[in-house]
């Protein structure tokens, strides 16, 4: 890793101090030496998070030979790991934007489907026409009776 194990104790000791300071003022202190330890853990962690990614930023852009080495030993095994993607040229851009649909799919296996598309009718909904009064009366007071 980039750096060494002490920047992570030194990070967590200063988290411990700051934590700690800031906490006496409106606790007791045994209180703050316990949110000190809490805070001294946790800047500890985030010491060794930056260590660790400066390691893997070190590390990706060819630090030093070592990396170099094992980057060619490696170059056999990572055949099909990375994707070239290519967009068509500008003729055969504008020949696909250009034609119709019924041309482009009269290539397909579809395109008789195509061809004889029509659009769904599906059937109207009806409504009911609004109960009166009294039919209303009798459907609570049947509810009601169960």
């Amino acid at each position: 890793m980039a750096g060494s194990f002490r920047w992570n104790i030194v990070g967590g000791i200063i988290g411990f101090l700051i934590t700690t300071f800031a906490a006496s003022m409106t606790n007791p202190l045994s209180t703050s030496i316990v949110r000190g330890l809490i805070g001294g853990v946790i800047w500890f962690g985030i010491v060794f998070g930056f260590r660790w990614v400066a390691h893997m930023l070190l590390q990706g852009s060819g630090e030093g030979n070592h990396s170099n080495q094992a980057r060619e030993r490696t170059s056999d095994t990572g055949r099909g790991q990375n994707i070239d993607y290519t967009t068509p040229d500008e003729q055969d851009l504008q020949a696909i934007l250009t034609s119709s649909p019924v041309e482009s799919s009269s290539s397909t296996a579809h395109s008789d489907q195509a061809v004889g598309f029509t659009p769904m009718n599906p059937p109207k909904l009806v409504t009911k026409p609004p109960l009166n009064d009294e039919q209303l009366a009798q459907a609570v007071r049947h509810l009601t009776q169960k």
